[in-house]
């Protein structure tokens, strides 16, 4: 069977969570034989000149697309957007959309939140959608960390219109997919039918994810994220890092992702874990396994996760994974058998949870990698993509 010419809706696809799994997917539909191209909308941060600003727009400013890469070699766009300060804008249909949804004969939405997949739905177009989390929980602590007129702004317009758009979304997708159960739970309150809403975990290749040849054994935390996005909840970490310590002296943290901001250092200083901490920065795809080997334990003080694709890899590198009652991790942090869930937000039980997987690790590594090999692996991916596949559009992919 010929390949298809699939058409990739999802975010911008550089850093985080979304990308990774977008990426996966791409290169998953590609080794099927189709010919696959990535859009995403433009933001400012990226493609601020795609763009038409409210201060533009009496400047003659128009939106353009961007013609770029994605993931080494797929071909790749950036949508611009009119008046994208108040975020929903970025997800409308509009001729510069159009025109590459008329380009190709498959179409998938790839999002933390449903919200690429309103360009789609306002299309008309057969497509699924895979996404993580509603659109107010990812959006919760960036809302709070507001400055005051954005705030207002927020309240009073894109919040209200971001929830519409959410609810055409979920009322008009021929398929909705999260990333656990979490999140389709979240789904199926938000308005999505049940006979059109499943579950496709992110896979973690065991063949690449392996375990260390010898466990550090030098208590060692690690962290992988955003660490500044305050929905990964950094504060708390440090808070059980230094209750842990006064058990453990010895005990360090290794945080890889970005770069530490001020308030961050400053918040390091004042806990005196200064000598104990170590800033990765941002490593590279090729270099996490390395990553999570060094590691004894993984944490995950998160307020909210759709899954964590991260602590999935550490796992399947025999890492056992503490985590906060987040949401998604639920589906693989099973306690004293992959590593500890934690039931609340507080760093003092925290830090019991991560020196219980420290004194229990031999017995948690082994049971953290069985549990990914079984129930996250490529296979299982596949499957789930031929099934989904086949509800859309009534074929094999």
């Amino acid at each position: 069977m010929a390949g298809h010419d699939v058409l990739m809706v999802t975010l911008p696809p550089f850093e985080g969570g979304v990308p990774a799994k977008t990426r996966i997917l791409c290169n998953h539909l590609a080794a099927l034989g189709h010919r696959v191209t990535v859009a995403w909308y433009a933001t400012f941060a990226h493609h601020s000149q795609a763009n038409a600003a409210c201060w533009q727009i009496l400047a003659g400013r128009h939106p353009t697309t961007v013609s770029a890469t994605a993931f080494d070699h797929f071909s790749g766009y950036a949508v611009g957007s009119w008046l994208p300060e108040l975020e929903a804008p970025y997800y409308l249909l509009s001729h510069r959309w159009q025109d590459l949804i008329d380009r190709h004969d498959r179409h998938i939405a790839v999002g933390g939140s449903p919200m690429v997949g309103h360009i789609l739905a306002q299309a008309g177009v057969p497509h699924f959608l895979w996404c993580a989390s509603d659109v107010m929980a990812d959006r919760r602590d960036r809302q709070s960390h507001m400055p005051w007129p954005r705030s207002m702004v927020d309240a009073l317009v894109t919040r209200p219109w971001l929830r519409r758009q959410q609810r055409f979304i979920l009322r008009h997708s021929p398929l909705v997919l999260g990333v656990s159960r979490y999140t389709t739970a979240q789904m199926l309150r938000q308005g999505a039918r049940a006979d059109r809403t499943d579950r496709l975990p992110i896979p973690v290749d065991p063949r690449y994810f392996t375990p260390a040849t010898a466990a550090p054994s030098a208590d060692i935390i690690g962290f992988a994220a955003r660490f500044e996005d305050p929905r990964k909840n950094l504060p708390l970490l440090l808070d059980a890092m230094a209750l842990l310590r006064r058990r453990r002296p010895h005990a360090k943290l290794h945080l890889a992702g970005c770069d530490p901001s001020p308030a961050t250092l400053a918040r390091v200083s004042a806990l005196g874990l200064t000598a104990c901490i170590h800033f990765a920065g941002a490593v590279p795809a090729g270099q996490l396994a390395d990553f999570y080997r060094s590691l004894d334990v993984f944490a995950l003080p998160s307020w909210q996760e759709g899954l964590c694709l991260a602590g999935l890899e550490a796992m399947a590198c025999g890492v056992p994974v503490v985590s906060t009652d987040c949401g998604g991790p639920a589906d693989f942090v099973r306690t004293d058998i992959s590593g500890i869930l934690v039931k609340d937000w507080r760093a003092d039980s925290l830090a019991q949870a991560l020196d219980r997987a420290l004194t229990n690790r031999a017995a948690l590594s082994a049971g953290a990698r069985a549990l990914v090999v079984s129930e996250f692996s490529p296979s299982a991916f596949a499957n789930g993509i031929a099934t989904a596949w086949n509800r859309v559009w009534k074929e094999a992919p």
